[in-house]
């Protein structure tokens, strides 16, 4: 019997070893961008520093953009905050907003900041929302960095789903919601909503936006411009909303705008009708390499907090932080929204807009809520009064995926039922480079040392429980991190 179990023990080290390389193998970090540009100065209220252009030159519509804005002053010095596909406010109060607005196309990024045009120099880099907010920090300040990270579609898991291009538009009943169906089975590990213009100027030709998680303004606001696009989606499909109007006390809502009170109205660009796709993805999305525990209730009308924070491993600073942000009532119950890096409220006769505010550094996330009112708040001002969603708690996780990996092979899209409609984007086959990536080098899976190992035992590798597990891993994921390892077990399983 001692040599069966020897034996025994032997093929389960084997056959746990052969786990932990399939798992590396298939789990890898996110690919370095195709393109970054490294951290830039910008500055708010500044007209030589608050519009950027930012140039990739790959030839193609990138598949995947963050723009990220790092705080180098005030309460929030080296926190970075994501920037978002249109604005929701502009210039015409004299109350605070902030963040930045990007658009980008086959080779360009342009990055634009709060600046006043003919209205209040009310705008701010970095904003964290005041009183009606959650948030101890608070802070609205001028300077900071930005940095661009670009994926080319052959430099980026393959999407699961993409829609095809389809038209959609502001203020017109019908045509301000949609739901479109990507029948996953199974609620997707990343969504991006893309759009453009249908009938662009020539200063905006062909420039895309991104959707984006939460609605911070609506149609109470008297001759408040606001737009874009909110989204959320579930194991089935994905929801969106355009701005409409229902109180009729302002046609301010856009599909996109970027006009007055940003880069000094440089493109001063606002449009109503457009065309979108839907992009899903899977099981080819790379594991998390850290994701919060169990669900975290916030709002404050629900009795819960309104501002948390979660320590993270070391190296956040360059990972994709995706913010989910989960409706548990109402019509879009289970439906995950998501977190924002800006804060646009529009405060007049009824502030009813809401949301999940998050900020970060290399090793701890600040998330917050509003303070008074609802977390998430889809009024009549969006989707023409269809899907409208009013909640008073919410949860949140919080997953972060690190940059790093060079050469990755990734799943074929057929196997994840890719749309017949799939487009393909610009030239495809070209490979011009800008910058020189500054995301990050390549990583070294907390894992692989195990692998490394000349001699495998039971003692060495202490993978039989949990316990072993969490207290036998490498300092990155210890203590707060055992989390991680949790995640371990459950694909072992």
């Amino acid at each position: 019997m001692r040599a069966v179990g020897s034996r025994m023990t032997r093929n389960f080290v084997v056959t746990l070893l052969l786990f932990a390389q399939h798992f590396l193998d298939v789990d890898a970090s996110l690919p370095l961008p195709s393109f970054s540009s490294g951290w830039l100065p910008i500055r708010s209220q500044d007209e030589n520093h608050s519009y950027i252009i930012i140039r990739h030159n790959l030839n193609e519509l990138p598949i995947f953009v963050q723009v990220l804005v790092r705080a180098v002053d005030g309460a929030h010095d080296g926190f970075i905050f994501s920037g978002v596909g249109s604005a929701q406010r502009g210039d015409s109060s004299s109350n605070p907003y902030g963040g930045v607005v990007y658009t980008y196309n086959d080779n360009l990024v342009r990055v634009m900041a709060p600046q006043q045009a003919d209205g209040y120099a009310s705008g701010c880099l970095v904003y964290t929302g005041g009183s009606h907010w959650g948030s101890p920090h608070q802070q609205c300040s001028h300077d900071g960095k930005v940095k661009v990270d670009v994926w080319k579609r052959d430099n980026f898991p393959s999407p699961a789903f993409i829609s095809g291009w389809f038209p959609f538009s502001s203020h017109k009943e019908g045509e301000s919601f949609k739901e479109i169906n990507h029948n996953l089975g199974q609620k997707p590990s990343m969504v991006r909503v893309q759009y453009q213009d249908i009938d662009p100027i020539p200063s905006n030709l062909e420039f895309t936006s991104d959707g984006f998680g939460s609605a911070l303004c609506d149609d109470d606001k008297v001759y408040k411009e606001y737009g874009g696009i909110v989204f959320a989606y579930d194991e089935t499909a994905v929801r969106l909303w355009a701005p409409t109007v229902v109180n009729t006390k302002s046609y301010g809502g856009h599909l996109f705008f970027a006009g007055n009170g940003w880069a000094n109205g440089v493109n001063n660009t606002a449009f109503d009708d457009g065309i979108v796709r839907v992009i899903v993805w899977g099981n080819s999305f790379p594991y998390p390499d850290f994701e919060t525990e169990g669900n975290t209730r916030m709002g404050a009308a629900g009795g819960y907090p309104t501002y948390q924070t979660f320590a993270v491993p070391p190296g956040l600073s360059s990972a994709v932080l995706h913010v989910e942000v989960r409706a548990m009532t109402g019509v879009n119950q289970l439906f995950t929204f998501e977190g924002m890096g800006v804060q646009q409220l529009c405060i007049g006769d009824y502030i009813n807009a809401g949301g999940v505010l998050y900020a970060y550094t290399n090793n701890v996330v600040r998330l917050w809520t509003p303070s008074t009112g609802h977390v998430l708040d889809l009024s009549d001002g969006w989707g023409w009064q269809t899907g409208q969603q009013y909640s008073d708690y919410v949860t949140v996780t919080v997953r972060a995926y690190s940059i790093g990996v060079e050469d990755t092979q990734f799943d074929s899209p057929t196997q994840e039922g890719v749309n017949g409609n799939n487009a393909t984007d610009g030239h495809l086959n070209t490979d011009i480079h800008g910058t020189e990536s500054q995301a990050g080098s390549t990583r070294s899976h907390p894992f692989s040392n195990l692998l490394e190992q000349s001699t495998y035992s039971p003692e060495n590798l202490k993978l039989a429980t949990k316990t072993s597990i969490s207290t036998s891993m490498p300092p990155l994921f210890q203590g707060n991190y055992a989390n991680c390892s949790k995640q371990f077990l459950m694909k072992w399983k």
